[in-house]
């Protein structure tokens, strides 16, 4: 065997990536020749120094700030090729698609009062009675296999007109916050929602869904929900 043939493969047998032929030629070769040995020994120090170095960690917002980078960037470029009234129509199109889940449950529930006013305002009432709407809050619908939380936590959940989870705050926490939020997030990753209704009371079937607020207590033993 090389001397270069045996040098290049030293890091290899060092990591046991050589096969079993070729291991029991390069030891029978180092045990032979003190350059490869002087070789052999040199990678054997590198390495070791390198393993007792301290290991760095990367900081918990790291992918956060490379993905902002990275839209930055991409927005740089994208934006190369519109004209002032597109990049307008992109800024608007952000500032407004927020509010577009509390503007349609808000015209929703104006279209459901106003079917229910109108046959007083054409007919007059025999009564004195006052038409009323009936709102009813988000209900769970289901829930896939709970991960309790390490403390106790009280989380609103902000269920849309569909019934899935848009957002949700933590009101009150004891314990640590990130092992709580990741708690809170497997506990809702097969949790399904009901959403909010609202109807006039002479028709209770006749509800539109609409966005509200639930409010669920995580317990390090038990999950209590309320609507």
């Amino acid at each position: 065997m090389k001397c270069s043939f045996a040098e290049s493969k030293i890091p290899a047998y060092l990591d046991g990536a050589v096969s079993e032929k070729e291991r029991q030629e390069l030891r029978l070769h180092l045990r032979a020749c003190r350059s490869c040995t002087d070789a052999w020994q040199r990678t054997l120090r590198v390495r070791d120094a390198i393993r007792s170095l301290p290991r760095k960690e990367l900081p918990k917002d790291l992918a956060i700030r490379l993905r902002v980078l990275a839209s930055r960037e991409r927005n740089k470029h994208v934006g190369l090729g519109r004209t002032w009234w597109q990049s307008l129509a992109f800024r608007l199109n952000g500032i407004l698609r927020p509010l577009a889940v509390p503007l349609a449950g808000g015209i929703a529930a104006a279209v459901v009062l106003f079917a229910a006013l109108v046959p007083t305002l054409s007919h007059p009432a025999a009564t004195s009675d006052i038409p009323c709407v009936v709102f009813t809050q988000p209900t769970l619908e289901s829930m896939g296999p709970i991960g309790f939380t390490p403390a106790d936590a009280i989380v609103d959940l902000r269920i849309d007109q569909t019934g899935r989870i848009v957002n949700y705050s933590i009101v009150e926490a004891a314990g640590h916050v990130d092992a709580i939020h990741r708690s809170i997030e497997n506990s809702l990753l097969f949790t399904s929602f009901k959403p909010a209704r609202l109807a006039p009371n002479s028709c209770s079937d006749c509800g539109v869904p609409i966005s509200g607020t639930f409010r669920m207590v995580l317990r390090s033993s038990h999950i209590e929900v309320k609507g």
